[in-house]
């Protein structure tokens, strides 16, 4: 997906809401160079050099306990769903 749509997984990561909640994508490991195949200057090569696609964002311990934790839990799988759909259609496709 990210080389023939790799502009809206683009626009998904760069989103304010997305940005501040996640800080962008957890890179683990990465290529060094262009994946085998690829153009080494593709417009989305660094997104192309992921290993894993992946968001994490911390939650304190005073969140959990907080009455209104769901409240949270919704909002950031909401920050999030953009992303996963992105993902989801890019492993069926």
């Amino acid at each position: 997906a990210i080389d023939y749509n790799g502009d809206e997984l683009v626009t998904i990561i760069n989103h304010s809401d997305f940005r501040k909640r996640f800080g962008g994508l957890y890179e683990d490991t990465r290529l060094t160079k262009a994946p085998k195949g690829f153009d080494p200057v593709h417009p989305h090569l660094e997104l192309l050099k992921n290993k894993t696609f992946a968001v994490a964002c911390n939650i304190s311990r005073d969140q959990i306990l907080d009455p209104d934790f769901k409240d949270l839990v919704v909002q950031v799988y909401q920050e999030m769903l953009p992303f996963r759909r992105y993902l989801n259609e890019a492993i069926t496709v």
